[in-house]
This record gives C-alpha cells, sequence and structure tokens, in this order.
C-alpha cells in the first residue's frame, strides 16, 4: 500500500491510522473484525522521505496477511 503524505508528517498520519484501527477495533461490524493490535502499523524501514511500515491482518479463513504500508513525504 503507497501513502501521499501532501500535508503535516509520517508522525502525524501514522498516529491518525493507528487510532482509526483502535476505534474499528473497539466497534463490532460484520464485514471486518478488527481485533488484533497487530493490524496496526509498525515501523520496519525509516528514510528521510520514504517510510515502511508493516501491519498483520487476519482474514475470515483465518490465513494471516502481511502488508506493507509505505509513506512517501511530498511535503517538502
Amino acid at each position: 500500500m503507497f501513502g501521499y503524505i501532501q500535508s503535516n508528517n509520517v508522525l502525524h498520519w501514522l498516529g491518525k491510522i493507528n487510532e482509526w484501527i483502535t476505534k474499528c477495533s473497539s466497534e463490532s461490524t460484520d464485514d471486518i473484525e478488527w481485533t488484533k493490535p497487530e493490524e496496526k502499523l509498525s515501523l520496519e524501514v525509516s528514510e528521510s522521505t520514504i517510510n515502511k511500515y508493516k501491519s498483520l491482518n487476519s482474514r475470515r479463513n483465518n490465513q494471516p496477511i502481511l502488508l506493507s504500508h509505505y509513506f512517501i513525504d511530498l511535503t517538502s
């Protein structure tokens, strides 16, 4: 997944996304189950304008999927 940062900074958006995941995990829906802390983004690589994060997500068939998230800072 790629995210292009056009305002604020990487830490702002990382906090927002993890906040949304926390909120979703506390709410029950029929479509998505956000239940594990591993679903929050955690840092893998930090560069000056590109940061890579990962998250481990569960799926309905109980086979986890590892997602890579790249934040590309376009604010400079």
